[in-house]
């Protein structure tokens, strides 16, 4: 059977992760009930098996105009310590204390920027993978009309990012939206009516 552990009505859980029988780490989003200039992502820990919990915020509104905190949806903690999780508004953050503080490690928009006549344009990234504490992917869209669509890669835990999207824009339409990659360099990309192989 499934037993409710944990509940909380001012949030909309979106993903979780576990590590044996004592540590459980989840994200969330502020649920509709709460006013938008409050809503913000967090991330929910336990380790000691669900007895009791802790809410850290990864990251909340804080600036006008409201709605600007990234909607946290994806995980991925290659460790008990270590852990990366994406969402939407550029939101790439890392942990290296089991969620108890986050950084944002966003490759965008350092890396590249958004075409011409969208200067303030984020990347809602859909997918996150972690092969070990250092080697980490993230997918991800920028909702435009240039369908610019974005896969990224760290090898070095999120000081330096390398767009490894190629020549995935000329294929096909749709978001891209999963992934898998067996190591750093071999994996599969899955978006719209298409997937991927890198080599």
């Amino acid at each position: 059977s499934l037993d409710p552990i944990y509940s909380d009505f001012n949030y909309q859980m979106n993903d979780i992760v576990g590590f044996g029988t004592d540590t459980i780490y989840a994200v969330g989003y502020s649920a509709f009930s709460v006013p938008t200039a409050s809503r913000k992502s967090s991330f929910f820990r336990s380790v000691n098996g669900g007895v009791t919990w802790q809410a850290i915020d990864i990251a909340v509104t804080t600036t006008t105009p409201a709605f600007t905190a990234p909607t946290i949806n994806r995980m991925a903690f290659p460790s008990r310590n270590i852990g990366y999780v994406s969402g939407s508004r550029n939101g790439v953050y890392k942990t290296i204390d089991g969620g108890l503080t986050w950084t944002n490690i966003s490759p965008f928009p350092s890396l590249n920027f958004g075409p011409t006549g969208y200067p303030n344009t984020t990347i809602t990234y859909t997918h996150i993978q972690a092969l070990d504490d250092n080697t980490v992917f993230v997918v991800g869209n920028m909702f435009t009309n240039a369908a610019v669509k974005r896969v990224y890669k760290t090898i070095d835990g999120g000081t330096t990012w390398t767009d490894i999207t190629s020549n995935i824009p000329a294929f096909g339409q749709g978001n891209l939206v999963s992934m898998v990659f067996s190591d750093a360099n071999n994996g599969y990309v899955a978006g719209g009516n298409s997937l991927y192989v890198t080599t």
